[in-house]
């Protein structure tokens, strides 16, 4: 199983969506969700700067929004 998976979308049903299919599935035990590639960017920065950082495994990103 993923440990990590993150969506960074703004299409709400897409998200939606996708979340459906990994929890009904059992795809990852987190899920990570950002409307925009900004606070996503922000949140990857701020993991980075840890000592044991854990980052998404699998990311899921709409490069047209």
């Amino acid at each position: 199983m993923i440990k990590r998976v993150c969506i960074i979308d703004d299409d709400k049903l897409y998200v939606s969506l996708v979340k459906m299919l990994i929890r009904k599935n059992e795809l990852a035990e987190e899920l990570l969700i950002f409307e925009n590639g900004q606070d996503a960017f922000e949140f990857f920065k701020e993991e980075l700067t840890k000592e044991m950082p854990h980052l998404p495994q699998v990311i899921l990103l709409d490069l047209n929004m």
